[in-house]
């Protein structure tokens, strides 16, 4: 599995996806968890996957292909799983799924801005 931390450049294939920017890295609860965009991601069974949340490596992975318009979703989704693990909340996958889509809505919707002013 081809490996390339995240970076700046085209949607499904590079740092963006969508018009939002997905980091490097992310601080979930004081850890630092790192994104990886990785080709050809799989699971233990052989199954494609558009992201996982590795809990031991401290990282999330989101495949490279995995269209534009997906990519804030997926990174959410697997965003939520490392949040749930960290404080041990157990969620299922429909859940998780659900919930990644209805935050990214909502942020969309209201076109939410974190970062304030500076």
């Amino acid at each position: 599995m081809a490996v390339e931390h995240a970076r700046q450049g085209k949607a499904g294939g590079g740092g963006k996806g969508n018009g939002v920017t997905i980091p490097k890295s992310v601080i979930v609860n004081g850890v630092s968890i790192k994104i990886e965009w990785v080709k050809d991601l799989r699971n233990e069974k052989g199954d494609h996957l558009s992201g996982q949340a590795d809990y031991a490596a401290d990282t999330i992975r989101i495949e490279r292909s995995t269209p534009a318009g997906r990519v804030p979703e997926v990174f959410l989704h697997e965003l939520i799983h490392m949040v749930c693990n960290d404080l041990t909340i157990n969620i299922s996958e429909d859940d998780t799924r659900r919930l990644a889509c209805c935050l990214y809505g909502t942020i969309v919707a209201n076109k939410l801005d974190f970062r304030g002013k500076q």
